[in-house]
């Protein structure tokens, strides 16, 4: 079974957050983008599904890294989120969004999905996910 290509993980992952922050928040640290893909994995293979990568979108995010050497993934500036979203959409495998959108994976980002939209977990409820 194949794995989910970073790339569209991170991309699916800072739309999320972009969506769920209202347009506020750009950027993810990669340690929570390494657990989003590998839950996103897990859920793959629970699934019995298989996915390939998301061809010729080019990369919508640039890596940077801060003083105290933690890296980061961040939205380009004058992103088209709309196009980024459509082209997931209809050029993604439903595969991939359906593993991705799954309460294990939106969990990494600290994300739920509320009646069909992103929101950030309120930090209680998100300790109380963490910790049962």
């Amino acid at each position: 079974m194949n794995t989910v290509c970073i790339e569209d993980a991170t991309t699916l992952a800072l739309i999320y957050n972009y969506e769920a922050t209202h347009s506020i928040s750009r950027m993810l640290k990669h340690n929570q983008i390494k657990d989003f893909v590998e839950a996103i994995n897990f859920n793959l293979q629970q699934l019995g599904k298989e996915i390939w990568p998301i061809q010729d979108l080019g990369l919508i995010y640039f890596n940077s890294q801060d003083e105290e050497g933690n890296w980061y993934s961040i939205l380009k500036p004058d992103l088209d989120i709309e196009k980024v979203k459509y082209n997931y959409v209809y050029k993604g495998s439903f595969e991939l969004w359906q593993a991705s959108q799954m309460p294990n994976a939106l969990e990494k980002i600290n994300i739920e999905s509320v009646d069909g939209k992103m929101q950030k977990i309120e930090k209680e409820k998100y300790l109380s996910l963490y910790y049962h």
